[in-house]
């Protein structure tokens, strides 16, 4: 139920605010009173065209709000509920802004909404009744939802729906493992091709960076073992050496510190020194000594570097994603090796789910059945208050027919979708004699 509309720079409107009480409320006026504004305005909230003519002449920016009681409204609130709108207090407000430059905004609740949205929410809103204007009845597709919403089978019928979507996700799974039986062992052979190559690399994480190390060692193995020899000689061996020179030294500061004894602890310092510089170029020695000129281990490296990059190139950027890749195949393998045990838990899963479908659409039918009935009579009771007892109303069902359908309507197999096996038409006729229409 329509509750309040608020109007601001609209058209001829500076602003303005109406409250709605419950019932039938009229605007009268004389041509150009600014009737056809109000319900224009209402109709921007409700996902029509907007205008740069429709700004207030002066003004850069407009809107229109609406405020609606939606407490009885169950099929809007399950709308709201699926993209993502909370409805506080049974409450919903509709907004639209928009400029002189001719671009606008649509908000359900303060949410920011496309005016395809908002055009689906309103039109379940407010029908508007004119020469040019939608009525709800007049689109088939909301029949069936007229039918549920009135007899209170919604909840039975998304039980179906849900059965249903679960159905086709299964069947499409059940055909796509039936009919590319190629494409699996195809499938498979590649798996087991990669799970060897990967499994025969033998690969260790971090191990790309120690080949790497390794192989830098070797490629300069030579220049490592001149400059070692180097340090070593002039360190240690050669005339001259730092080691000679340090030793004159701390003989030197021996002498001066028998002296004066506060240049002990220079001369401890400098013994220390001398020990640390011998115990360096003794390493450098045995380091000179560790060097190898190895070819042979260097093709080696360079041919594991090689492999670990081509793998790379396939399966992962880093060794652990290779070998995170490597666990992937395993699965798929095992999912491909019970392809017919799979087969079999779908299908049996499949024919449960029928007769959950068979059983839940043939029952949701029958009720629909008797609240059209009821729905008849009370329709013709209306029509009969305001004089039109000659006019005949009819709810008509129908199904579409499908050869491979698994539900059976009166001996034929009939189609089912996400709201059952039922096509709903209401049929009308406004004299005696004429026959039903939609």
């Amino acid at each position: 139920m329509l509750r309040e509309l608020r109007i601001k720079n609209f058209a001829i409107i500076d602003f303005l605010n109406i409250e709605f009480d419950p019932g039938l409320i009229i605007f009268t006026g004389e041509t150009g009173a600014g009737k056809s504004i109000i319900v224009e305005a209402l109709s921007l909230t409700l996902g029509s065209r907007t205008s740069p003519d429709d700004i207030r002449s002066g003004e850069d920016k407009g809107y229109v709000e609406t405020l609606f009681d939606i407490s009885k409204e169950v099929l809007i609130k399950k709308r709201l509920e699926e993209i993502g709108i909370q409805s506080e207090d049974e409450e919903l407000i509709l907004k639209r802004t928009f400029s002189s430059s001719g671009k606008s905004k649509s908000y359900i609740n303060n949410n920011l909404v496309t005016l395809t949205v908002l055009s689906e929410v309103g039109k379940r809103l407010v029908d508007f009744h004119g020469q040019h204007h939608h009525q709800t009845l007049l689109h088939q597709e909301n029949h069936i939802d007229i039918i549920d919403s009135h007899g209170k089978l919604l909840s039975k019928r998304d039980i179906l729906t849900q059965d249903y979507i679960q159905y086709c996700k299964l069947k499409k799974e059940l055909d796509h493992l039936t009919t590319n039986d190629r494409e699996r062992i195809q499938r498979e052979d590649l798996i087991r091709f990669q799970m060897k190559e990967i499994d025969e690399a033998g690969l260790k994480i971090g191990e790309d960076k120690r080949v790497k190390e390794e192989k830098n060692i070797l490629a300069n193995s030579e220049k490592l073992y001149e400059s070692s020899q180097e340090l070593y000689h002039l360190l240690y061996s050669s005339e001259g050496s730092v080691i000679e020179q340090l030793g004159k030294i701390i003989n030197t500061l021996q002498k001066m510190a028998e002296i004066d004894k506060s240049l002990k602890d220079t001369l401890k310092e400098g013994e220390n020194n001398l020990v640390q510089l011998e115990e360096l170029s003794m390493t450098l020695k045995d380091y000179e000594k560790s060097l190898e000129f190895n070819p042979e281990r260097l093709a080696e490296l360079d041919d594991r570097l090689a492999l670990i990059n081509s793998l790379k190139r396939k399966y992962g950027s880093t060794i652990e994603e290779i070998l995170r890749y490597r666990e992937s195949l395993d699965k798929e393998l095992d999912s491909i090796i019970n392809h017919d045990q799979k087969i079999e838990e779908i299908s049996n899963r499949l024919k449960e789910l029928e007769s959950e479908l068979r059983r839940a659409a043939l029952k949701l039918s029958r009720e629909r059945r008797k609240i059209a009935l009821k729905i008849e009579g009370e329709v013709k009771k209306e029509l009969k208050e305001l004089g039109m007892d000659r006019v005949g109303f009819r709810v008509r069902f129908s199904h579409s027919s499908d050869e491979d359908g698994f539900v059976q309507w009166e001996g034929n197999s009939v189609s089912l979708r996400e709201k059952g096996i039922d096509n709903i038409e209401f049929l009308f006729s406004p004299n005696l004699g004429e026959e039903l229409r939609p």
